[in-house]
């Protein structure tokens, strides 16, 4: 006659898994995934966007010291393409040497191939147009009805003093070029293709699929706007925003 420890010793405690649990847990399984990959892309999509605003303040940040040392006037946005008589510092923002030196690359090419001198670049530039052989824009600096060039002393720079919105006005943002002249740069149902960036003239709505655009203002504050926002098709509100002086 057995004890019952002996009894106790000779059961088998493990057992497997049915098939039924196993895909049980499968099934759990992918549906965790099918809720949890959505939000992790939003996530990826919401921080490029954020790099993206990150850029634009310290190029704000830089313009602002850049005022300081020359009597209130921003880097250039666009100049006759040459050096004046005190060197350098007349050359577009892109290749400025002294506002290089202000965002801390003064060795950085802004603006140029993708893959070469990628800091400071929007990171949902993907493929954007070509302009003169390869230049490929992330952002462009406006200069909407600011006065044009006469000499080196007098190119296309912004008066600090004369921004009247400095909180409103955009100083910088996505686009396909680097500087805004118009705005009708603005304009994303004649101007954006969000699968190409192929219009060279255009602010690029290139966050968030294509629906957003960053802006760093004059204050140095940055916002993420949608396309209505950016564009009303309002003269009297799209003022409020591309024109920098409040008059044209």
């Amino acid at each position: 006659m057995f004890s019952r420890q002996s009894r106790i010793d000779h059961r088998n405690p493990l057992r497997g898994f049915t098939l039924i649990e196993l895909l049980v847990v499968v099934a759990i399984l992918s549906l965790l995934v099918s809720i949890l990959l959505p939000s992790l892309g939003r996530a990826k999509i919401a921080a490029r966007a954020a790099v993206c605003m990150s850029n634009l303040r310290q190029y704000t940040m830089a313009n602002e010291l850049y005022a300081n040392s020359f009597n209130d006037k921003y880097v250039p946005v666009l100049t006759a393409w040459g050096v004046s008589e005190t060197g350098h510092d007349h050359d577009p923002w892109m290749w400025n040497s002294t506002y290089l030196e202000l965002l801390g690359s003064p060795d950085l090419r802004l603006n140029t191939k993708i893959g070469e001198n990628e800091k400071l670049w929007c990171p949902d530039l993907t493929q954007a147009s070509t302009y003169r052989s390869g230049f490929v824009p992330s952002y462009g600096m406006n200069m909407m009805y600011v006065d044009g060039y006469v000499s080196f002393e007098n190119l296309w720079m912004v008066d600090r003093s004369r921004v009247e919105r400095p909180s409103v006005a955009a100083e910088i943002t996505d686009c396909t070029i680097w500087y805004i002249y118009s705005m009708s740069y603005a304009d994303y149902v004649l101007r954006w293709d969000v699968k190409g960036e192929n219009h060279s003239s255009s602010i690029a709505y290139r966050h968030f699929g294509g629906t957003k655009v960053n802006v760093g203002h004059f204050d140095g504050s940055v916002e993420c706007l949608s396309r209505p926002e950016a564009w009303h098709n309002d003269p009297a509100m799209d003022e409020q925003l591309w024109v920098i002086y409040g008059e044209k």
